[in-house]
């Protein structure tokens, strides 16, 4: 039997396969040395500055320092005119505070939130900015001088010295109100650090009612109550319905109209010293008032005209009878009608008018307007405040117009143009009737005079008499004295120049074929404005 040899190879005759993994963990090792070597180079190639592919605010950023990012974008702020000019505070019931750039010293940067997201990055991880750049968006910071903030806010109107002026009656167009703060006091310290808090994050409008910390809740004190109760006095005097119709004006007695006579510390001091009593009110020091000298005024006590009586006190600068009710003052009754004749008493006024032919002048008073019975008024209105009567009253006149009101002449009136030597009948304010005329003779000092009167009698077939003359006339229209408007027959032409020296007596001379239709459209009471 044979038996078969294997023949061994020789020693070192090839690569084993641990000697291959060697080879390759070397160099695998020598790869992840070179390229952790790489990164980290990278990492710090941007060592106090922004890394690769860093983008903030649409500035690429890569290789800049912050404070070359902070550079770039305050140019923009400026270049823009985003830069603010002040601060305004809004506070409750819309009352604002606006505090100019200069005494705060505001300056905007992006210094600080640039540094702050620089300090915010990891240079290792760079890396992620090969998927296409990081992003970032950076607001500027808003540095101010606090104390002047502080100062300013300090200094705010919202604020009052004392717990005892959050509720008290203030006077306005529309009369007293009480004005109340209860549940709405504000917190300084508190808006100080909400507004500081936003101004520093760049907002220049800020609301205090956002957060909930700067106001307070305020719990009414004895003092408010007694504030309270004072008004509500206030309020019953008051007379609801009360007015002077004039016209087509109706003068409503409301609030802003009677509480200015009510009796006030002030007003009561003023009657004492003989001076005239004045509308307004002063806070009193103390709750007595002395009793009142003697005087021709007279006030309304507990439904009662009478002088005053001896235990009076003082309430918000209020004089109050023994019962808290408060007191009307007659001076400012007489005053208050003295001022309703001054404006609607019309027949001794000088008058803005406009003219036929569109010109504005000024016409002398002469018989016509209104005049209001001042006397019989201030009785009727005393009467009507203690009685507490509710009506729209027509004052009782004097002397009456056709209208009541500042325009009591209406749209239905005579003119006489003595300039123009014109007539015009004025119907719903265009004009009727046109005719030449023939006026007073300005030569003899017979002029007509000027001025605002009415026709007071008319007649036809009358015989005029006067110093060495009788002319008989077919329409006469009386409208001052033995002056009117009529027609002359003796005459062959009107107008132009011929009053000058071949004026009348002082009448209006008219053509007689228009005397008659004038004769039949007017009546007694029509308005007859002369001018020159």
């Amino acid at each position: 039997m044979k038996r078969i040899s294997r023949k061994k190879g020789r020693k070192g005759s090839g690569i084993t396969a641990g000697a291959i993994g060697r080879i390759l963990a070397a160099t695998l090792f020598v790869l992840l040395f070179l390229c952790a070597t790489g990164y980290l180079v990278m990492s710090r190639l941007y060592d106090g500055r922004f890394g690769f592919g860093t983008w903030v605010n649409d500035v690429y950023a890569t290789g800049l320092t912050p404070e070359e990012v902070a550079q770039i974008l305050d140019a923009r702020l400026e270049k823009n005119k985003k830069l603010p000019t002040g601060v305004m505070l809004i506070g409750r019931n819309d009352k604002r505070l606006t505090i100019p750039n200069e005494d705060l010293s505001m300056q905007v940067s992006f210094d600080a939130s640039a540094k702050k997201l620089y300090q915010s990055q990891n240079p290792i991880t760079w890396i992620k900015s090969l998927t296409g750049g990081i992003h970032y968006e950076i607001n500027p910071v808003t540095t101010f001088d606090l104390s002047a903030l502080e100062s300013a806010v300090d200094n705010w109107e919202i604020f009052r010295e004392s717990a005892e002026a959050l509720t008290h009656i203030e006077k306005t167009e529309n009369g007293y109100e009480l004005v109340q703060h209860a549940g709405e006091m504000p917190v300084k310290d508190a808006i100080i650090e909400t507004a500081a808090k936003k101004i520093s994050g760049g907002e220049y409008y800020v609301s205090l009612d956002t957060d909930g910390k700067c106001y307070r809740d305020y719990t009414l004190t004895e003092a408010d109550h007694e504030v309270e109760a004072t008004y509500q006095a206030l309020l019953s005097s008051r007379r609801e319905g009360l007015a002077y119709q004039i016209g087509d004006t109706t003068c409503a007695l409301d609030a802003g109209v009677t509480d200015g006579w009510l009796l006030t510390e002030e007003k009561l001091e003023q009657i004492r010293n003989g001076q005239t009593a004045g509308s307004g009110r002063a806070a009193a020091d103390n709750g007595e008032a002395e009793p009142a000298e003697t005087t021709a005024c007279r006030y309304l006590v507990n439904g009662e005209w009478r002088e005053l009586p001896q235990d009076l006190t003082v309430s918000e600068g209020f004089v109050c009878a023994p019962d808290g009710s408060l007191i009307f003052c007659e001076a400012d009754v007489d005053r208050y009608v003295d001022d309703l004749c001054a404006k609607y008493d019309t027949v001794h006024k000088t008058r803005d008018f406009e003219t036929a032919d569109g010109r504005m002048i000024r016409v002398p008073p002469g018989t016509y307007g209104n005049e209001i019975d001042a006397a019989a008024e201030k009785e009727w209105l005393m009467t009507a405040l203690k009685d507490r009567t509710s009506e729209a009253h027509t004052p009782a006149l004097i002397k009456e117009a056709r209208q009541l009101g500042e325009d009591d002449i209406g749209d239905n009136y005579i003119e006489v143009d003595i300039g123009k030597q014109m007539l015009y009948y004025i119907v719903d304010g265009n004009v009727d009737t046109s005719m030449r005329i023939v006026t007073g003779n300005t030569s003899k000092e017979n002029d007509t005079p000027p001025g605002v009167y009415a026709i007071y009698f008319m007649q036809k077939n009358r015989t005029l008499r006067g110093p060495n003359y009788a002319s008989f006339v077919h329409y006469w229209m009386a409208f001052y004295g033995n002056y009117g408007i009529h027609d002359a027959t003796w005459r062959g032409d009107f107008g132009g120049e011929l009053y000058v020296k071949s004026g009348s007596h002082g009448c209006v001379n008219i053509p007689l074929k228009e005397a008659g239709p004038l004769y039949d459209k007017v009546s007694v009471g029509l308005p007859v404005i002369v001018h020159e």
